[in-house]
């Protein structure tokens, strides 16, 4: 994939390696990061595929989300 590949550019159902690469993770992040539930992905049979509109939805989501707050005791 190239690097100036816009995000609108890239195809609805993303492999995990063009979602490392999109994130600028390494792949291994990429499967702990969807092991752990952060990146929303389909197993189908033995490959793992990230929907375009949720891996969007899971960055809005972390970008807009408050920061917690900290309680003063």
């Amino acid at each position: 994939m190239d690097q100036t590949r816009r995000f609108e550019e890239l195809p609805d159902i993303l492999t995990v390696d063009e979602t490392a690469e999109f994130l600028r993770l390494g792949r291994s992040s990429v499967y702990d990061a969807i092991q752990a539930r952060v990146i929303p992905a389909l197993r189908i049979g033995r490959r793992i595929l990230i929907p375009k509109s949720a891996l969007l939805a899971m960055l809005d989501g972390q970008l807009t989300a408050p920061s917690p707050t900290r309680k003063d005791e």
